[in-house]
């Protein structure tokens, strides 16, 4: 699954410490939906797939 780079999920969020992979352009991640990592943004580090969405998301670092 491939989102852009201001796609409100946790694929393309900082506190995601997911697994996904960037373009070459820098404006696209593409991710395993079936995957979950570890938000660093929520109490107790919940496990969360990159299709998830919250109110705390925050625009990927690699993305800008």
């Amino acid at each position: 699954m491939t989102y852009q780079g201001n796609a409100r999920h946790c694929g393309t969020c900082t506190h995601w410490a997911g697994i996904r992979n960037l373009s070459p352009s820098r404006q696209f991640v593409e991710v395993d939906p079936a995957h979950k990592g570890v938000c660093c943004g929520t109490p107790g580090n919940s496990h969360l797939p990159p299709t998830h969405t919250c109110g705390k998301w925050e625009k990927w670092a690699a993305l800008r």
